[in-house]
C-alpha cells in the first residue's frame, strides 16, 4: 500500500463529514491537498500527529526519509463564505476505496481556480491550466455550471478572469488582470462572500520562511541546500535558493564600492577616490593596494567608519534578498547569510588587519535579518582545504574559530559535516519544519 493511500484511509476513518480533495486523489501525487470544514479540522489534526507528522502553517509533514509525504489542510470557512458546502460538494466524487474523501466535480475544480487567480493577482499557473482542462475533459459543459453556482461564493467576476486567461494563449497583461480583478467588485453576488476572495490577493507575510546553511567552502553546504530543497518539492512546498555572501555592495549604493577583490588583470586595480566611486590606475611598485580598504585611508578613526560602512551595506543588501518579490514561494533557502558575513566581518578587518570591529559586528547583528532555522556545517580545516583549497589552511582554522562563535547569537543547529549525508539531511529536515514560521 502506497503512503498516499495509507494516510487518506487513516483520514476517512475519523472524519465524518465528506472532504474534498482539491489536488490529485490518491495513490496519484505527491501529497494530499484537502479542503475540509472547521468541525472535521481538528479531528485530521490529530489523526496526522498520530501518524507521526509534524505541522507548519497550513501543511503537515511526515519526514521519514524515503517515506517523506505531506498534506496541506485548509479551512473551507478561510476560503469562501455563504453557503460553500452545497455549491462545492455538488457533483462531487467518491474515490474508491473511501468513504468521506472526494474528489470535486469539473464545476468546483473551475471555482476553485477562479479562487487561485485572485490569490495569485490575475495571473494563472500551469498547474491551475493543467487542471482546467482535465476539468474540462470530464465535462465539456463546465463552465457554464461553475459560472451559475459562482454566484453565491462571491467569483462571478473572477470565474469570467480564468476563463480569459485560460483561453488566452499569452499571460494576461497587468492592465486585463487590474480590470479583471476590478470586475469581481461589479460581478453579481454578496458583497460578504467578494470580499472573502479578495482578502485571499493581501499578501499575509512580508517575506518567506528564512531557512539558511552556513560554513566553511567545502564544507557540504551546497549538497544539503541541494537536498533540502527536494524534499520541499516531495512535499509540495514551493521553495527558492538565494545566495548572499559578503560581496560588493556598489550595485546598491553607488557611492560605496566596497569589499570586492578589486584586482583586475595585468596588475591593474581599481582603487576608491575621494568621492566614493572607484576608479582604475596603475599598480606603483611594491605598493600592494588593500582590496578592503579605500586608498589611504590609514587613519584608525576612518578605518572604524569605513568598517561601519562595511557592515551597513551588507545589512542592507540582506534585506533586500529577503524582501524581494517571489511570487509563490513558501521558503527562501539562503547559501551564506548573515552569519556568514559576520563571519566575513572579523576575518577580513579584525584578523587579518587588526581593526577592532566591536561596534560594527553589534551594529551587523542587530539591523541584519536572521533565519528562522540557520545550519552551521561544520567540518575541519583540512577537509575544507580538501576539497575546496580556496583559502590557505590558517585562514581557514582561523573561520571555522570564528564560525563557532556564530551558533549561540544566530541559534544555528550545528551540523558534523563529516557524517554521511542522508543522516544530516534528515535532520535539517525535521529541524527546518519546526523552526520555520
Amino acid at each position: 500500500m502506497s503512503t498516499g493511500v495509507e494516510i487518506a484511509r487513516a483520514i476517512d476513518a475519523v472524519v465524518t463529514e465528506r472532504v474534498l480533495v482539491v489536488g490529485s486523489p490518491p495513490p496519484a501525487g505527491r501529497d494530499l491537498d484537502l479542503l475540509v470544514g472547521a468541525s472535521q479540522f481538528e479531528a485530521i489534526a490529530r489523526c496526522l500527529c498520530a501518524e507521526g507528522f509534524l505541522r507548519w502553517r497550513d501543511s503537515c509533514a511526515r519526514l521519514d526519509g524515503a517515506c517523506t509525504y505531506g498534506v496541506e489542510v485548509a479551512r473551507v470557512e478561510d476560503w469562501f463564505a455563504g453557503s460553500y458546502a452545497d455549491v462545492l460538494l455538488q457533483d462531487a466524487e467518491r474515490i474508491p476505496g473511501l468513504d468521506h474523501l472526494v474528489r470535486p466535480g469539473p464545476a468546483t475544480v473551475l471555482l476553485i481556480a477562479a479562487r487561485g487567480i485572485v490569490v495569485h493577482r490575475g495571473g494563472l499557473t500551469e498547474k491551475s491550466r493543467t487542471r482546467i482542462q482535465r476539468a474540462l475533459d470530464r465535462d465539456p459543459q463546465a463552465w457554464a455550471a461553475a459560472d451559475q453556482r459562482a454566484r453565491q461564493l462571491g467569483l462571478g467576476g473572477a470565474v469570467r478572469l480564468l476563463r480569459q486567461a485560460y483561453e488566452t494563449e499569452r499571460p494576461l497583461s497587468l492592465p486585463a488582470r487590474v480590470a479583471g480583478l476590478a470586475g469581481l467588485w461589479a460581478a453579481e453576488g454578496d458583497l460578504r462572500a467578494k470580499g472573502r476572495v479578495f482578502a485571499a490577493a493581501i499578501p499575509r507575510r512580508l517575506r518567506p520562511a528564512i531557512v539558511s546553511f552556513s560554513g566553511l567552502d567545502g564544507s557540504g553546504k551546497s549538497t544539503q541546500i541541494a537536498v533540502f530543497r527536494e524534499t520541499l518539492d516531495r512535499l509540495g512546498i514551493s521553495c527558492d535558493v538565494q545566495c548572499a555572501g559578503f560581496a560588493t555592495a556598489w550595485r546598491l549604493q553607488p557611492a560605496f564600492a566596497l569589499l570586492d577583490r578589486l584586482t583586475s588583470r595585468a596588475g591593474r586595480h581599481r582603487a576608491f577616490p575621494r568621492g566614493g566611486r572607484p576608479r582604475l590606475r596603475e599598480a606603483r611598485p611594491g605598493e600592494g593596494l588593500d582590496p578592503f580598504l579605500p586608498v589611504g585611508w590609514n587613519d584608525p578613526r576612518r578605518q572604524q567608519l569605513w568598517v561601519g560602512v562595511v557592515a551597513v551595506v551588507n545589512a542592507v543588501k540582506q534585506w533586500t534578498y529577503v524582501l524581494k518579490p517571489r511570487r509563490g514561494a513558501q521558503v527562501l533557502i539562503f547559501d551564506r547569510f548573515s552569519p556568514d558575513s559576520a563571519v566575513k566581518l572579523d576575518f577580513f578587518y579584525k584578523s587579518e588587519r587588526n581593526i577592532e570591529v566591536g561596534w560594527q559586528r553589534a551594529l551587523f547583528n542587530r539591523i541584519s535579518p536572521k533565519p528562522d532555522a540557520g545550519f552551521f556545517v561544520a567540518v575541519p580545516s583540512e577537509i575544507a582545504y580538501a576539497r575546496a583549497g580556496e583559502w590557505q589552511p590558517d585562514q581557514l582554522a582561523t573561520m571555522a574559530s570564528l564560525y563557532e562563535q556564530q551558533v549561540v547569537p544566530y541559534r544555528l543547529v550545528r551540523l558534523d559535516g563529516t557524517e554521511p549525508v542522508e543522516h544530516l539531511a534528515h535532520r535539517v529536515a525535521v529541524a527546518a519544519w519546526q523552526r520555520m514560521r
